[in-house]
């Protein structure tokens, strides 16, 4: 995954990733320069908030190529909501995010990163 430069769209739906380990291993191969992933699907894989956050700091801030990220149905919470946001938006994005004052959980969903 990190070393092609022609795999281009991943799905990885239904694959139980779920913990903290999976989604750093998988964001350590999204930051390499080599990857050239530009669609990832993770939808249905148990993504929890601070898997959500990982995904948003290691992911999606130091990949050069990703631009859409799928995550329906995980549960990743409204802090991890608010990292993908940010991640994808921009810190303007998540500071609106946060005018509400609620950090509990919150339901899953999918963001286009900034590209």
């Amino acid at each position: 995954l990190a070393m092609s430069t022609s795999l281009t769209s991943l799905n990885l739906a239904f694959n139980g990733f779920g913990d903290l380990a999976p989604c750093s291993a998988l964001c350590d191969a999204l930051a390499k320069d080599t990857c050239a992933i530009v669609s990832l699907d993770l939808s249905c894989n148990r993504i929890g908030e601070k898997a959500a956050c990982l995904i948003a700091a290691k992911g999606m801030n130091l990949s050069l190529s990703l631009e859409r990220l799928i995550l329906d149905k995980n549960p990743i919470g409204r802090t991890g909501c608010k990292r993908i946001m940010a991640a994808s938006f921009g810190p303007s994005t998540a500071s609106a995010a946060q005018a509400d004052g609620d950090t509990s959980g919150g339901a899953g969903g999918a963001a286009e990163p900034r590209g």
